[in-house]
């Protein structure tokens, strides 16, 4: 195995590491520098996610659900607006179909200019 199978293979997923990976690991320094400086790397993101809510930001919190009710009332209203524009859109269309073609229509001056177009 090559270090930078191991590196990348290391990288992917550090938690099952299988015993071709840790084989290589224990007879290549260059890899164990690696795993360690990972190691160290995964220990300082972890240390920095273990951060106290402050109590300002805990009474912040507790107001979220009733601002999740209004953005519930509002999508309530945009929904209905949209129905009634497709219900809108829909009778518009059906009315236009309906409606007979006379001269002064321009899809009749279309329909008329392509079929005498030479």
């Amino acid at each position: 195995m090559q270090c930078i199978e191991f590196q990348k293979n290391y990288s992917a997923d550090s938690t099952s590491v299988s015993q071709r990976l840790i084989e290589h690991k224990n007879n290549c320094p260059e890899c164990q520098r690696f795993v360690d400086e990972v190691s160290e790397i995964d220990d300082r993101l972890k240390q920095a996610f273990r951060i106290g809510v402050p109590g300002y930001l805990a009474g912040n919190l507790l107001e979220i659900p009733e601002k999740q009710n209004r953005k519930t009332y509002y999508s309530g209203f945009v929904k209905l607006a949209m129905a009634a524009t497709v219900i809108l859109v829909v009778g518009l269309a059906s009315l236009q179909l309906s409606s007979p073609l006379d001269e002064s229509h321009p899809t009749e001056f279309v329909y008329e200019h392509i079929i005498h177009e030479p």
